[in-house]
């Protein structure tokens, strides 16, 4: 079954899709004005009535002016209600994904911590009889399962945590989106705006740029704050012990570089 995250890679791209068509059908649509535009400007260009000529461009202008402004508004609700919904999902997964991780990681550090520091005085190491079959260097050098086992059970819990940073990164993707579509909003109203000769203080550039620098700051601390929690929980110790098996592997004589994926 295909995971969360890929259901919501897969709605952007329809979202983002959907929003292309929307921008397409505006375009199409001032096209067909600019042409009607056209049409009724040619009579007074032909008798060189210049008051008509000034009343009906400005007429277009702001019928342009307007439509775009109606057209990034509308486009931003839609942002809104996209992000919100990802935002939800995302909720809702990254609880799921965390519950998980705690059900097992006790467990495991459990199990990791009672291995000893000198690994030499670890007791016999009990493996599947199709683990021999698979591998007949266990015979001689069974610590090489062990060292698989660990380094399968560190790479299999890590992932609770790379899915975790996934969606926060996918979530930062699409609200990047959402500040783009406030900045689009925001400078078609202030064309408007000073259309009508009023002016407009706040810069939407700026606003954007602090949007996006506070929006990836929030990024990083989040993966940091989990990259962390990784560690501390079960990451630390279970390199550690890797670490020492695969030390003493190297000084028996039973280290194969096939071993580290």
């Amino acid at each position: 079954m295909p995971e969360i995250l890929e259901y919501l890679t897969q709605l952007k791209w329809l979202f983002e899709t959907r929003e292309h068509i929307h921008k397409e059908i505006l375009d199409l649509l001032s096209e067909r004005n600019d042409k009607y535009k056209a049409i009724v400007l040619l009579p007074y260009h032909q008798v060189g009535n210049m008051d008509k000529i000034r009343d009906t461009e400005d007429f277009f202008t702001r019928d342009t002016f307007q439509r775009c402004k109606e057209y990034h508004n509308t486009s931003l609700l839609r942002y809104q209600s996209f992000v919100q919904l990802v935002a939800d999902i995302v909720a809702q997964e990254l609880d799921l994904q965390s519950s998980a991780f705690w059900d097992i990681a006790p467990g495991l550090l459990d199990l990791a911590q009672k291995l000893p520091e000198e690994i030499e005085k670890l007791g016999p190491i009990a493996i599947p009889e199709a683990e021999y079959a698979e591998n007949p260097a266990y015979h001689e050098f069974p610590l090489q399962y062990l060292y698989s086992l660990l380094e399968h059970a560190e790479k299999s819990t890590y992932q609770f945590m790379e899915s975790q940073i996934n969606l926060h990164c996918l979530l930062h993707e699409v609200q990047s989106s959402l500040v783009v579509a406030r900045f689009r909003a925001a400078e078609a109203s202030k064309a408007r705006d000073e259309l009508d000769g009023v002016v407009v203080a706040e810069d939407p550039r700026k606003i954007r740029e602090e949007q996006e620098a506070s929006a990836t700051a929030d990024l990083k601390q989040r993966v940091t704050m989990i990259e962390e929690q990784w560690l501390e929980a079960l990451g630390s110790a279970m390199q550690g012990k890797r670490i020492l098996v695969r030390n003493f592997l190297v000084s028996t004589g039973g280290w194969d570089e096939s071993l580290q994926e």
